[in-house]
């Protein structure tokens, strides 16, 4: 008897959870779908992809080629205070490559 209220407790928490897993999933597509594309594009974008993401924006943001390149040469927003070289530090070649292609284009 104890066996079979157990189980019943289980599969009620795992179908509660998964309904919490449904609303939460469509309530985040509805969130995405009110968004311009281009909103979208950038808010998907999760922490590590955000991260290099943001080093390609600023080669396309920056005014030069030169700027560009020294933003990532004299990165001092990664690990504030210190300066450091994301280019060597993150491996950020393909980031400046795609943002210069872009600029070129």
């Amino acid at each position: 008897m104890g066996e079979s209220r157990a189980d019943w407790l289980a599969w009620t928490a795992v179908l509660a959870v998964g309904l919490l897993h449904v609303w939460e999933v469509s309530c985040h597509h509805h969130a995405l779908n009110s968004l311009s594309v281009a909103e979208q594009k950038v808010v998907s974008l999760k922490t590590e992809n955000a991260f290099y993401y943001s080093y390609f924006e600023e080669v396309v943001a920056a005014p030069t080629l030169g700027e560009a390149l020294l933003c990532a040469l004299r990165d001092r927003r990664s690990e504030a205070p210190d300066v450091i070289n994301a280019l060597h530090r993150f491996n950020i070649y393909q980031e400046l490559l795609c943002g210069l292609l872009y600029r070129l284009a």
